[in-house]
């Protein structure tokens, strides 16, 4: 049987396509730690940080994102890989 991905119970989220931070904002509020969102819009990177204080914002295209780079924003010890 496959280990499980989580090595604890906290929960993280990256947002892409994260515009103003609307979802980041309700994942918040449930206790959901968003730890960065990515947009290509440089307009949402003020409603983006203001709504979702702690977070980071990504001025760049999804497309472009790189795996290693996501990683780099999840908390130390939090996924196994």
């Amino acid at each position: 049987m496959a280990q499980p991905l989580y090595l604890n119970h906290t929960i993280e989220a990256i947002d892409l396509f994260c515009g103003v931070g609307g979802l980041s904002y309700g994942l918040v509020n449930k206790g959901i730690n968003v730890v960065g969102g990515f947009d290509l819009d440089a307009a949402c990177e003020y409603p983006f940080l203001a709504n979702n204080y702690g977070a980071k914002f990504f001025n760049k295209d999804v497309s472009i994102v790189q795996g290693p780079e996501l990683l780099e924003l999840w908390s130390p010890g939090l996924l196994s890989y």
